[in-house]
């Protein structure tokens, strides 16, 4: 699951996302459409973890787990859960 509410950021006084929300409830495969400069970017390196958000009411909420200053847990952008110990390794 993925939840973002009412989150802006920020460049200097150009804002590249207003107030923005939306979740992902279900698994699947989402595609985002806009103009150039509509924030597309922006939005896929907040939900990477690459950049804080400049303002989040409720923040970012990824596979249950909140984000702390709009930047994700390194288990989170790893992809590895905190209790995977046992990951196999390819050859």
């Amino acid at each position: 699951m993925i939840e973002l509410q009412h989150v802006t950021k920020s460049y200097g006084k150009t804002e590249a996302l207003l107030d923005f929300s939306f979740s992902v409830t279900e698994p699947g495969i989402y595609c985002l459409l806009g103009r150039n400069g509509a924030g597309k970017t922006t939005l896929m390196k907040l939900l990477a973890g690459h950049i804080p958000a400049t303002e989040a009411t409720e923040g970012l909420n990824i596979i249950g787990e909140t984000t702390a200053g709009g930047f994700l847990s390194r288990s989170i952008m790893t992809g590895a859960p905190p209790a995977a110990t046992n990951i196999p390794s390819h050859r």
